[in-house]
């Protein structure tokens, strides 16, 4: 049982006790709890198992307009004394605001199916260990004349419970599951040598694929054998869905309407405006199973919905949070997102992903006279998301007349996402969810490479 003798109900009700002994107009508490595996192999033998719990509360108080923040990570009276006394020196220090408030609206709250896994409870340790090494196993075998090593496997699992509870009547809480697992595929051919990574999740125990996994991070490494540079040039590029999910990464800041009236968004046309070739469609749905993001509510406690962004290349609407709705006189949209205990909720997405298309991914190449499937970009991190300007090394191969001719490194894209996302002539139907965001593939007109 994740939280032990102490159910989420009563922490809450002994952290109330304490607030109420305060003057305050509103509370929020928050409380998360974890229990985590980490195991790694290296040549078929464990190499590391790792488990972890952690549990935390956060507290917001609001006292004549003012918002307060702190949390503990443990749960003894004097603890969590301080903590309410911290929020309270918070608020005190900061300025009035009279759009501070919480949620009065609890909604439909319902877990969602597929997200929980209660099989997390009764894996063994062994079943887990077995499972990284099937990933090592596959690695290995997928590819045995090029890939010859395995740099680490490791799966990882982690249950995780939420609960909420607030002075306007709110109380929920959900649980859910997640499992995971990666591994680097090493390939070599005489003195070179090349790295293939892959990883992917699920949220039940039987949903995650270790065979799949070992045979991409195989078919990457191998694939990447005898790459070479391009002459720098514009060209027609089939940018595969893993990749896709990191440029959706860049456009994600963009969607908040906080950051669009602090001037910080790409996407300065407001709603109905074409920022995206036509074929693109764009949500974020904190409700969608296959997301990490998956979540009955927010991390207000406001019921999460799917809300469309991009309909047919045109800006449909922006993230809301309870703030900023109240800001805008608009209903949030629940995107209001915590990143543990140890931060303040802020606005963000839930699940972000492109709409699948129907073009199969060999229909996509198949249309490719010359051009590049790019299966590997570095340093997304140093794109800037305000002006959308990215310059990123790459990696992938070179096509003609849609048939994989080499490999391709060595080479730099780069360009402004915005003009990327126009030029999308086609959508894949080969979509996935890498964390929180997810894509097809996509193919673009055409992209600068900066080679030799």
């Amino acid at each position: 049982m994740l939280t032990g003798r102490l159910k989420p109900r009563e922490i809450a009700d002994q952290c109330v006790r304490r607030i109420k002994k305060r003057r305050v107009d509103g509370y929020e508490i928050y409380f998360s709890q974890s229990i985590s595996t980490n195991v790694e192999v290296r040549d078929g033998e464990l190499e590391s198992f790792k488990r972890a719990q952690s549990m935390g509360l956060a507290l917001r108080i609001i006292r004549d307009h003012k918002l307060g923040f702190s949390y503990c990570s443990s749960l003894d009276a004097s603890t969590v004394e301080r903590m309410v006394e911290h929020a309270l020196d918070g608020a005190a220090n900061l300025s009035s605001d009279p759009l501070c408030g919480f949620s009065t609206h609890p909604g439909d709250l319902s877990s969602i199916p597929g997200i929980y896994d209660e099989q997390i409870r009764r894996i063994s340790a062994q079943e887990k260990i077995e499972r990284a090494k099937a990933l090592e196993s596959m690695a290995l075998t997928f590819d045995p004349k090029r890939v010859k090593r395995v740099g680490k496997a490791m799966y990882e699992d982690a249950e995780r419970l939420v609960f909420i509870v607030n002075s306007e009547g709110l109380e929920a809480g959900f649980t859910s599951s997640i499992f995971m697992g990666s591994v680097m595929a090493i390939a070599e051919k005489g003195s070179e040598s090349e790295m293939g990574w892959e990883f992917d999740f699920h949220h039940c125990f039987e949903g995650l694929d270790v065979a799949q996994i070992g045979r991409e991070a195989a078919r990457k490494a191998g694939e990447k054998l005898g790459g070479r540079p391009l002459k720098s040039a514009f060209y027609p590029v089939l940018i595969k869905n893993q990749v896709a999910c990191e440029f959706l990464s860049i456009l994600a800041p963009s969607f908040t309407v906080e950051n669009v009236r602090k001037g910080k968004s790409l996407f300065s046309g407001g709603e109905g405006a074409r920022a995206f070739s036509p074929r693109v469609t764009v949500y974020d749905n904190g409700l969608h199973p296959q997301g990490m993001g998956a979540s009955p509510f927010d991390g207000e406690g406001i019921e999460s919905q799917k809300t469309p962004l991009v309909i047919s290349g045109r800006i449909a609407g922006f993230l809301y949070d309870f703030y900023w709705g109240n800001k805008e006189g608009r209903r949030s949209t629940g995107n209001c997102v915590r990143e543990g205990v140890k931060a303040p909720p802020s606005l963000g997405i839930s699940n972000l992903y492109i709409e699948r298309g129907a073009a199969d991914f060999s229909d996509l190449l198949g249309g490719i006279r010359k051009g590049i499937v790019i299966e590997e970009v570095m340093g997304v991190h140093t794109a800037n998301p305000i002006s959308g300007h990215f310059s990123l090394g790459a990696a992938g191969c070179w096509i003609e007349k849609g048939r994989p001719v080499h490999a391709v490194k060595g080479i730099a894209i780069s360009g402004n996402v915005l003009d990327l996302f126009k030029n999308i002539e086609e959508v894949g139907a080969d979509f996935r969810f890498t964390g929180k965001l997810g894509s097809p593939s996509l193919k673009v007109s055409k992209l600068a490479i900066s080679g030799h």
